[in-house]
């Protein structure tokens, strides 16, 4: 995979942070006294950016709602539920595998910047990670397409592969002509990741590697 750039979704690939977000989204709701949806429609809400996901859900009860839920939810998870992420297991082993063989990694989330930053540190990914396309900020929102330009650009002398768990992370790949691997243990389905084009899906961080391994075989 020697000089081939591997791109990587964050959450729901990389790291579970779902703990975090769907406590901090239960906060969202309760600000505006809503019905707090139950855990397994919130965790399936996880991948886009929150406040976006609070303007569909709460736009009806007015900009001001949603600025209050989105305040609640960033004043827990900015300061608690950032802390409550776990690693998926193995995905440290194929992020050393790709950078043993020549592949460099990249980050490319909806996550805002400094967060994404401190899950890599936590989880002493910072120096296996060639760099990270995220939004600079928890205001700023940025299209995925947008941010897997920015990485291609970079490195644009590679040829690249994706992996993602949401058909979000399937499309703005393919809009560049980059394959994307589905990986199956995230917030996504796999009715979502093979209707968005994923080439293969991996349902194990070995069965990712070989996935990526053989996605960029086919584009050399």
């Amino acid at each position: 995979m020697d000089q081939v750039l591997v791109l990587l979704d964050l959450d729901g690939t990389i790291i579970n942070s779902a703990p975090g977000i769907v406590a901090g989204m239960r906060r969202a709701f309760a600000e505006v006294d809503e019905d707090v949806p139950p855990d397994d429609v919130l965790r399936s809400w996880i991948g886009p950016p929150v406040l976006r996901t609070l303007e569909r859900e709460l736009g009806e009860k007015g900009v001001g709602a949603v600025t209050r839920a989105n305040m609640a939810f960033r004043d827990y998870f900015d300061t608690v539920g950032a802390h409550e992420t776990t690693l998926f297991p193995g995905m440290q082993g194929v992020i050393r595998s790709l950078n043993a063989a020549g592949a460099p990694v990249v980050v490319v989330t909806h996550k805002p910047l400094p967060l994404a930053e401190l899950a890599l540190r936590q989880h002493d990914l910072d120096s296996s990670v060639r760099a990270i396309h995220a939004p600079p900020s928890p205001g700023e929102w940025v299209p995925k397409e947008d941010l897997f330009a920015a990485a291609l650009s970079t490195f644009r002398h590679h040829a690249a592969v994706a992996a993602g768990d949401r058909g979000g992370d399937v499309l703005a790949a393919a809009a560049h002509g980059v394959p994307t691997v589905g990986v199956t243990w995230g917030y996504g389905t796999v009715d979502e990741l093979q209707s968005a084009g994923a080439v293969a899906l991996a349902t194990d961080s070995g069965e990712l590697l070989v996935a990526l391994r053989d996605a960029a075989t086919r584009r050399d």
